[in-house]
């Protein structure tokens, strides 16, 4: 992904605690990651933040 680049990932492709982990993960190598599932069902929508 791209600085800014937001995507939707849909619950039954990841589930959000993986998707939880993983952005712990980039935390530790830089990369910020907002998450954001407020008003979606069933997906979660996630942001590159840098």
């Amino acid at each position: 992904m791209k600085i800014g680049e937001t995507m939707r990932i849909k619950s039954r492709d990841f589930k959000l605690s993986a998707v939880k982990t993983a952005k712990n993960r980039l935390k530790k190598e830089g990369i910020d990651i907002k998450l954001s599932e407020a008003g979606m069902i069933d997906e979660c929508e996630v942001t590159r933040l840098n």
